[in-house]
């Protein structure tokens, strides 16, 4: 008897993961800052205020935002937290905070540009993929170097216009979560660990000892003599561990 199987294809797809909650980046604020406010992606213009909403809610990941700061005070922190929006959404009333980044920025009687990158993986973890400090340098040489264009009838000689170059420095930045733990807390977690394995261990060396050495289970299938040749070795054994302890 005859007959056909039908063979399926798998079409394409794709397999996008969502960002749950919305999270804003919170940052210190410059009180001797001349120009205070900030940047994002270089598209929404200034910001009159220390936190803005970096990521909201579905926003598809792995993606990266770019936060430019101005500010003069050296060292500063930058904050991600989920937003009070979040709330709406199932988040719990308590530990929003996500990371600090802490960037060593130099000290300036001016205020400098300082720009961020935040990235969400593609496990949605947040970090701070890059920071720098950006600086315009004049561009001298190219000025001298060019030759003026001739002058129309009318026309005055204008003052030549020094080109400028943006210099990037990239800084160093530590990263600090909540729920970190400091190398105290994991060795102390490492010897519970360890007295838990040789607690396990020495049940399960002395279960056996009972099942081989009694006339229960194991012990049945051993001789007398056999029994207490294994017993005698195990006091030995026993007596051993308590001189040395």
């Amino acid at each position: 008897m005859g007959g056909s199987t039908r063979i399926g294809s798998v079409l394409p797809y794709n397999i996008h993961k969502f960002q749950a909650w919305t999270f804003q980046l919170q940052w210190d604020e410059d009180a001797n800052d001349e120009a205070q406010g900030m940047e994002v992606d270089a598209t929404t213009g200034a910001q009159p205020t220390n936190a803005v909403v970096m990521f909201d809610r579905s926003l598809s990941f792995t993606i990266v935002h770019r936060m430019t700061l101005k500010r003069n005070q050296g060292p500063f922190a930058v904050l991600s937290e989920y937003n009070k929006k979040a709330l709406e959404y199932g988040l719990p009333p308590f530990g929003n905070a996500i990371a600090t980044f802490s960037v060593q920025a130099p000290m300036s009687e001016e205020a400098k540009k300082f720009c961020v990158n935040v990235k969400e993986d593609i496990h949605g973890i947040i970090q701070l993929s890059l920071a720098q400090l950006m600086e315009e340098i004049a561009n001298k040489e190219e000025s001298e170097m060019s030759d003026p264009s001739p002058l129309k009838d009318g026309e005055e000689d204008a003052a030549p216009e020094n080109k400028k170059k943006v210099k990037k420095t990239n800084l160093v930045f530590a990263t600090t979560r909540p729920l970190d733990w400091t190398d105290g807390k994991i060795q102390k977690a490492y010897q519970v660990e360890l007295a838990m394995a040789l607690k396990d261990k020495l049940a399960y060396i002395y279960g056996m000892r009972d099942k081989v050495g009694l006339d229960l289970a194991l012990g049945l299938f051993g001789t007398d003599a056999e029994k207490a040749a294994f017993t005698t070795q195990n006091e030995a054994m026993d007596n051993c561990q308590s001189l040395d302890q």
